[in-house]
């Protein structure tokens, strides 16, 4: 591929990157130093890495993901913890396995975890408590972690352009079929299966957008949220630019969610707990 060849690439996709910007990104591919006019497949794969192979792989899901979304729904409902483990404890060998924690989740927020996705849980309980079982001390210290909600608004702004150019969907058809509560907010697992539908972001790209999209920091994505970020993304003043992101202050979108996930969302009201 050659420089021009690579520009119109580029600017199909990022239409607002300058001269220079695209120079450089050319220069990082065919690499430090080199006199190349021409980026090859070797070039750019090497330069690419992980990113291009992860935009078909299956998506990754972590710890946060599930338990975050689940301390919500505890928090609102007032539930108590020592009588839900209780009721997730199906052994009654006062341990809480990852498949009992997988049917509880499957039973109460209908998120049925995929054999993968249990098998993670279990080997993050034997990595932090030795053990794939928990006790109740284990489970309420799980349930009062504090999740770091760290992204780059900037790469989160890019990754909601490549959707909105790429994909000719709103928010609401993105998130239709991943919104199994039919409340209009996908926790933070369930969204990234979403934009991995997509097959047009790299989980780096899926993992900070989802994060940035967390407004609330309670493990959930309102699909009206998305919808904003989607629009407002290419308004006249909108910038590429950025921070890193520590909390939902200071974003533009004009609906947000309440912490706590309290809110109502369209007129719809969350199912009760356990429903």
């Amino acid at each position: 591929m050659s420089q021009v060849d690579f520009r119109r690439f580029v600017i199909k996709y990022v239409d607002r990157a300058s001269d220079q910007e695209v120079n450089q990104l050319f220069r990082h591919f065919i690499g430090v130093g080199s006199f190349a006019e021409f980026i090859n497949n070797e070039n750019f794969t090497e330069a690419f890495g992980r990113d291009v192979a992860e935009m078909s792989s299956t998506v990754a899901i972590n710890i946060e993901d599930i338990i975050k979304p689940l301390v919500t729904k505890i928090k609102k409902f007032r539930v108590n913890m020592s009588d839900l483990f209780e009721k997730y404890d199906k052994s009654k060998n006062k341990k809480l396995s990852a498949d009992e924690l997988a049917y509880a989740l499957k039973n109460d927020m209908k998120m049925e975890l995929a054999p993968e996705e249990v098998q993670a849980v279990k080997e993050y309980f034997k990595n932090k408590h030795n053990s794939v079982e928990i006790s109740e001390l284990d489970f309420i210290s799980l349930m009062n972690m504090k999740f770091s909600r760290q992204f780059d608004e900037a790469e989160a702004k890019r990754a909601l352009i490549i959707i909105k150019q790429r994909i000719n969907k709103n928010a609401k058809m993105i998130c239709r079929e991943y919104d199994v509560e039919g409340i209009e907010r996908l926790s933070l697992r369930n969204f990234k299966y979403a934009l991995h539908s997509l097959k047009v972001l790299s989980q780096y790209q899926i993992d900070n957008l989802t994060k940035y999209l967390d407004k609330a920091d309670d493990g959930f994505v309102a699909v009206d949220v998305f919808e904003d970020a989607l629009r407002l993304v290419h308004a006249p003043n909108a910038s590429l630019g950025g921070t890193l992101g520590h909390s939902a202050s200071g974003n533009n979108l004009q609906k947000q969610m309440t912490a706590g996930g309290a809110s109502t969302v369209s007129g719809r009201r969350e199912p009760k707990w356990g429903a």
